[in-house]
This record gives structure tokens, C-alpha cells and sequence, in this order.
């Protein structure tokens, strides 16, 4: 979601997009794994998949880009990584109902 994040960075003062977290093992697909009866990945299995690729300014908020938000999962498990609980996820698209649940998880986890 590169192409997002780079869209929103051009309208929004001071900000800039960094490429901080790339996965470096493969996981099963979360949306294949429902649609089968299985649960999704956890947060911590996404984390275990992904390396923090560069540092970030500790002082400026982080948005998490991805494409679909269902569970908050791999947005989750992407500010594991990153040290940064703080971290707001944004997505071009949401799943309904569970993306308020993941919202709700997302505060909490900032909260911990």
C-alpha cells in the first residue's frame, strides 16, 4: 500500500513515509485461513514474520498503511515490531463489523 501511503503524505503537512516494517517469513493468508473455519493470525504471529527496517523518529506519530483492515492483526503485530503501541492503523478498506473491534483492540493495546 505504498501507493496510499505516499497519496496521503502528499496532503498532509511535515509528514513522510517510511518504509519501517517488511515481512521476512511467509504466513498463510488470515482471509484464506477464515474462510477455511481457522482462526486468523495473531498479532504475534504476524510479529514473528516481520523485521523493524528502519528507525523512526520517536517524537512523530506513526500511521500504519495497509490495504485491509479486519481483525487489526498484522497492524498490531507491526507496532509489536516497532516498538510503538501508539501506532494508528489506517486501510484503504475495512471489514465490517470486526474493523470496530480491531479499533477497540488497537486503543487497548496503546493503553497496556
Amino acid at each position: 500500500m505504498l501507493w496510499l501511503a505516499l497519496a496521503l503524505a502528499a496532503v498532509v503537512p511535515s509528514a513522510s513515509v517510511v518504509v519501517a516494517v517488511t515481512r521476512v517469513h511467509p504466513v498463510p493468508s488470515s482471509h484464506r485461513r477464515r474462510r477455511s473455519g481457522c482462526d486468523g493470525l495473531t498479532p504475534a504471529e504476524h510479529a514473528s514474520s516481520f523485521e523493524c527496517s528502519a528507525v523512526l523518529d520517536p517524537s512523530r506519530p506513526v500511521v500504519l498503511v495497509d490495504n485491509v483492515l479486519v481483525s487489526g492483526a498484522t497492524a498490531m503485530g507491526a507496532a509489536l515490531v516497532l516498538r510503538r503501541p501508539d501506532a494508528i492503523a489506517l486501510a484503504f478498506a475495512a471489514g465490517e463489523p470486526v474493523a470496530s473491534v480491531a479499533c477497540r483492540r488497537l486503543v487497548r493495546a496503546r493503553a497496556a
